[in-house]
């Protein structure tokens, strides 16, 4: 399947207009020159590091090392000063070929034009879509590169046309280039190979050959292997992502006695910092390591109240609210209560349906994300790369309802 001459020219102006109306929020509705906090503080740093004392440096083991490495090339052509404002820039852009990709999907599912043309609309105001796309979260270019591997299955899917290969060889690149982007998506090929010899057995339906799969996924560790063996080379230790596996989960998971963490969120107690101070103390290739075996005791110690806090995680990775710690209702919240709970009811409900192949790719992205993320804080925010599979199969149930509505008024008259 290629991309037809009409449908290049509708991606680009998707992508035009998305970037237009994205700068023009950026610059006259958030307040684009406030320095970066939190996790778009430590992405900015990580990036000012590497610009300045290159790819080797030691402590480049704490973050997924390829947002930051491309902020850290375009730091290179600005003062440092204002290097964050372009790096804010850099993500309104791809967010911006996110909406492209999302049309382009959209356009190869078999519904209708104005259907399509609305589905991409309505992504491209989606409310999350624009507030994340001016921060230098890793979500922007995470959901960008998901989009296009789903676009490339896609390709090789509709047509097994002559390039089967190069897709292959692209799919497997990108799963890694996704992986170094989030380290929550390391599995994630493998939890396709698993889900679809699942659904071939049950259902008979098929994305792609086993094969085809296990030809990605050995792309996908060649992807993975320099940044991997750097790492070896640096810590002694296998660690194809970052160190702070260990650090994430003891974070979450540290005192089941403390009701920040029963919500289904994390707490900085007084047993994490004497942990963590004890970790710090290790070698980096340990310290992930210890924390983990820390968490699992706690776990064990704690399994009613770890149950009740994972119930916790799944509700806040799924709630409608931006923020659902937060005390306060908001007229954000309200937004999107409106725009979501409808979402995430019709999106559950397309289970019911006869699904076609590559909306059981759609389902297998978002079943991997909830439950990757049960162990770890739920938040709204990790949920967003695989938001827009959740609009994908609600356009598409819409779509087939109301086609099926219409078959029936047609042959009732």
């Amino acid at each position: 399947m290629t991309i037809k001459n009409n449908n290049y020219i509708i991606f680009l102006f998707f992508v035009f207009c998305t970037l237009i109306s994205r700068l023009i929020y950026f610059i006259y509705f958030s307040d684009y020159a406030y320095p970066p906090i939190s996790d778009a503080k430590s992405y900015h740093e990580t990036a000012l590091r590497i610009k300045d004392l290159g790819f080797f440096d030691t402590n480049l083991h704490t973050r997924p090392i390829l947002f930051p490495l491309i902020l850290s090339i375009i730091y290179q052509f600005t003062p440092n000063s204002e290097s964050f404002i372009y790096g804010r820039v850099f993500t309104i852009l791809i967010s911006s070929f996110s909406v492209g990709f999302f049309y382009l999907i959209l356009s190869n599912i078999n519904i209708n034009r104005a259907f399509t043309y609305l589905g991409t609309i309505f992504f491209s105001i989606y409310p999350p879509s624009i507030y994340y796309s001016v921060l230098l979260y890793t979500e922007n270019l995470a959901t960008l590169l998901i989009l296009i591997i789903t676009f490339c299955f896609l390709c090789i899917h509709k047509d097994r046309e002559k390039k089967i290969y190069f897709f292959y060889f692209l799919i497997g690149l990108l799963f890694g280039f996704l992986t170094l982007t989030r380290s929550s998506f390391l599995l994630l090929p493998f939890f396709i190979l698993f889900t679809q010899i699942f659904i071939k057995f049950l259902f008979s339906k098929e994305l792609l050959p086993i094969k085809a799969l296990l030809l990605i996924i050995i792309f996908y560790l060649l992807t993975l292997t320099p940044w991997t063996l750097r790492n070896y080379y640096e810590h002694d230790t296998f660690m194809p992502t970052t160190s702070r596996l260990g650090y994430g989960l003891f974070l979450c998971n540290n005192d089941f006695s403390d009701p920040i963490i029963l919500e289904g969120a994390y707490a900085r107690t007084e047993k994490f910092e004497f942990f963590l101070q004890e970790s710090l103390e290790l070698p980096v290739g340990k310290q992930s390591g210890f924390l983990i075996k820390q968490s699992i005791n706690e776990i064990f110690e704690n399994k009613y109240q770890f149950v009740l806090t994972v119930k916790n995680r799944f509700i806040n990775l799924l709630n409608f609210r931006p923020n659902p710690y937060k005390e306060l209702f908001t007229i954000n919240d309200l937004i999107m209560m409106f725009i979501w709970l409808p979402l995430l009811t019709i999106s559950t409900f397309s289970v019911f349906r006869r699904l076609s192949g590559i909306e059981y790719l759609f389902l297998t992205y978002i079943i991997y994300v909830i439950l990757f993320h049960l162990p770890f804080w739920g938040f709204p925010r990790f949920r967003y790369p695989v938001d827009p599979f959740f609009i994908l199969l609600s356009i598409n149930t819409i779509y087939i309802i109301l086609k099926k509505i219409k078959k029936r008024s047609k042959n009732f008259n």
